[in-house]
């Protein structure tokens, strides 16, 4: 979900380019939805994001960051697995 400088004025923030990938993904008829795929078996996608505070031994990243380029500018950075993690309740 990196916004690169070129991409500033088409996406505003991570969230924003998020939310274009799934209405292309709808536009292409790719499902990321939850579905049944035979008699009793769905595969449910769950969306997700990376916390740093559930790592007890290093809760916060080194040298090594790698969503430098993400932009959260409607929340705070700490909170986007919340962000992601409610997407996934009204499947669950």
């Amino acid at each position: 979900l990196w916004v690169h400088p070129s991409e500033a004025r088409t996406f505003p923030c991570s969230i924003s380019k998020f939310l274009a990938i799934l209405e292309l993904c709808e536009e292409l008829s790719v499902d990321v939805l939850p579905a049944a795929v035979s008699e009793g078996l769905f595969v449910v996608p769950l969306f997700s994001w990376y916390s740093a505070e559930f790592d007890e031994h290093h809760p916060h990243p080194g040298i090594y960051v790698f969503d430098t380029l993400c932009k959260w500018t409607h929340m705070d950075e700490e909170k986007v697995w919340k962000f992601f993690l409610q997407l996934n309740h009204r499947f669950l």
